[in-house]
């Protein structure tokens, strides 16, 4: 079972746009690979977007996303799965992630901007997370249906070369 957290960057001790800036910066410092997401992959240009909205009500979403199964293409199980939500709630998230496997427990890093691409500001209900976390234990099964189908042609081509 996959496993969607949904926090706040509020403590009261830091804005949250330095609290977001700070933990995008740090996420990149720790796996030296490159964001993805919907729009920008930059995160600086997403931080920004994020400082210019005027009518958020909160600033971000962050989401914390751990996975049933490590041999999945986490990239993937997150786009695809936030395209899926999207669709469903016919709203245009604008998003970026990153996996962070440097922990015993690899999971994904998802920033939701608090206003969708068209401006409008959004909030990400909790109804949104169990939605979300339903599309991705979905995709988790279709990867690992196609991964048995695969073994199974597989075992099939071998058995047929040898006789």
């Amino acid at each position: 079972m996959a496993k969607v957290q949904l926090s706040y960057f509020r403590n009261g001790l830091t804005p949250p746009i330095t609290a977001i800036a700070n933990h995008l910066n740090y996420i990149e410092q720790k796996e030296q690979q490159c964001f993805f997401g919907k729009s920008l992959k930059d995160r600086r240009a997403f931080v920004q977007r994020i400082d210019r909205q005027t009518s958020a009500i909160e600033p971000a979403f962050r989401l914390h996303v751990s996975f049933s199964f490590r041999e999945l293409d986490f990239k993937q199980v997150i786009i695809v799965a936030m395209w899926r939500l999207e669709r469903q709630l016919m709203i245009d998230f604008d998003w970026i992630a990153m996996i962070h496997c440097e922990s015993s427990d690899p999971h994904v890093h998802l920033i939701i901007r608090g206003c969708d691409l068209h401006g409008e500001p959004l909030i990400f209900y909790p109804s949104y997370v169990l939605q979300l976390k339903k599309q991705i234990e979905a995709i988790e099964n279709e990867q690992l249906q196609n991964e048995e189908r695969e073994r199974e042609i597989a075992s099939y081509l071998i058995n047929i070369s040898r006789n």
